[in-house]
């Protein structure tokens, strides 16, 4: 990526180069550099587990195990980080899970008793 920025036409637009600095060239100084300076950007998930598992928090339809009416709905059900920006996934969690609670508050006791 140096290598690139730094020929023309890009080194015209180059205002400065601030990381990693041009001491950072060999693999392992890399990974030190990488080690030292990586974060995880503030996007916590994965601390209910969903499924039939012992240690699953919560079911499919994203309903807490033990408990009625409460649901998660967060990045909290993610089984790992997705690749991107979690955004758009979150917010496709919440509209399954608000498609889930709308569902359940529709339902007569008698439905809900079958659960």
């Amino acid at each position: 990526a140096r290598k690139i920025t730094r020929t023309a036409p890009f080194s015209s637009y180059l205002v400065d180069d601030r990381e990693p600095p041009d001491n950072v060239l060999s693999d392992a100084e890399w990974e030190s550099y990488i080690r030292a300076n990586a974060f995880p950007m503030y996007h916590p998930c994965g601390t209910c587990a969903m499924g039939d598992g012992e240690m699953a928090v919560v079911d499919s339809q994203l309903r807490v195990k033990g408990l009625d009416n409460v649901w998660v709905v967060d990045a909290s059900v993610f089984p790992k980080i997705t690749a991107g920006n979690i955004n758009a996934t979150v917010v496709m969690v919440a509209e399954k899970g608000a498609d889930h609670i709308k569902q359940r508050l529709n339902m007569t006791n008698q439905e809900k008793e079958v659960l």
